[in-house]
C-alpha cells in the first residue's frame, strides 16, 4: 500500500494517487452543518471543487468503480406521523418558534407530529451549505460516472465511527451515548415511535 498526501483540490496529486487504482472510496468532505453556514467558501471548495477535480482526473484515469460518501443531511427534516397516522415531509419552524426554543415539528393545529423513518427515496431538502455540498458530490459523481461509463453509487451515512474519531462531535454523540450506557451496566436506549397505522 502506497500513501499519497495532497489536496484533492489538486490535479496533480490526483493523477500521483490514481496511478494503477482500481477503485476509488471518494471519503474527503469537510463536515458540519453549523460549521458550513460560516465557513461557505470553504466547504464549497473543498466538497463542491475537490469532487470536480476529482472526477476531471477521473476521466482521463477511468477506473472500475466510484463510491463517494454522501450524507443523512440531505434529507433535511426528515419525515413525521400526525396523530391520525399520515406520514409527511415536516415544514421548517418558523424563525419565531426558534426564538421562543420550540424545537418541535407540529401541524396546523400546533400538535407535535411524531418522528417516522425516512425512506431512501424521500426528496431532498438542503438546509445547510454542506448539505448542499454533500448532494453535489454525490450528484457529480453519479454523473460523471454514467457519462464516462464507471460505475458509481453513493452511500447516505448516518452515524459512522472509527478509529482517533472524536466523542466531542455532535455526529458522534449518539455513539458517546450509547458508550456511556454500556459502560455503567445499562443497555442503550433506542425508542420506538408508533403511529395509528402501526409501529414504524
Amino acid at each position: 500500500m502506497e500513501w499519497v498526501v495532497g489536496d484533492i483540490r489538486d490535479p496533480d496529486a490526483g493523477s500521483r494517487a490514481l496511478v494503477g487504482i482500481d477503485a476509488v472510496v471518494h471519503l474527503v468532505a469537510l463536515v458540519g452543518v453549523g460549521q458550513s453556514m460560516y465557513q461557505i467558501a470553504e466547504y464549497t471548495s473543498v466538497n463542491n471543487l475537490g469532487t470536480a477535480v476529482l472526477l476531471q482526473v477521473l476521466s482521463t484515469h477511468p477506473v472500475e468503480c466510484l463510491v463517494v460518501a454522501s450524507s443523512m443531511s440531505i434529507y433535511g427534516e426528515g419525515l413525521y406521523c400526525y396523530i391520525e397516522g399520515r406520514i409527511v415531509t415536516a415544514k421548517d419552524r418558523t424563525l419565531e418558534q426558534l426564538k421562543m426554543r420550540d424545537w418541535e415539528i407540529r401541524d396546523a393545529r400546533g400538535r407535535p407530529l411524531i418522528p417516522a423513518p425516512t425512506r431512501e427515496d424521500k426528496a431532498p431538502v438542503l438546509a445547510s451549505v454542506y448539505a448542499l455540498s454533500k448532494f453535489d458530490q454525490e450528484r457529480q459523481c453519479l454523473m460523471v460516472g454514467r457519462a464516462y461509463g464507471i460505475p458509481a453509487v453513493a452511500l447516505r451515512f448516518f452515524n459512522t465511527f472509527g478509529p482517533n474519531q472524536s466523542l466531542s462531535n455532535p455526529y458522534t454523540g449518539v455513539l458517546s451515548n450509547f458508550a456511556s450506557r454500556v459502560l455503567n451496566g445499562q443497555s442503550p436506549l433506542i425508542s420506538k415511535m408508533v403511529c395509528r397505522s402501526g409501529i414504524l
